[in-house]
């Protein structure tokens, strides 16, 4: 089991890694087709490695707890809805 949590803790630290170059190419990217669709790739990698870091903590210590809670900002609808 020690391996398997050290790989994914190594998979979140190459992610952490990514994030700051990935932020300045955001910012500097006029186009915004691109940056969504970066954000959109950021987020499945983020969402995989949420789940994968609550179930090895799942496997540690037998508590489960619920997904994480979702929370988007100042988000809304195309329609104005």
């Amino acid at each position: 089991m020690a391996d398997s949590v050290a790989d994914v803790l190594g998979r979140v630290a190459a992610l952490t890694g990514r994030i700051g170059p990935l932020l300045v190419e955001l910012l500097n990217d006029p186009d915004t087709a691109a940056q969504a669709d970066q954000l959109r790739e950021l987020g499945q990698h983020v969402g995989s490695l949420s789940a994968e870091l609550l179930a090895h903590a799942a496997e540690l210590d037998g508590r489960l707890v619920g997904p994480p809670e979702r929370v988007i900002v100042d988000a809304h609808d195309e329609s104005g809805a």
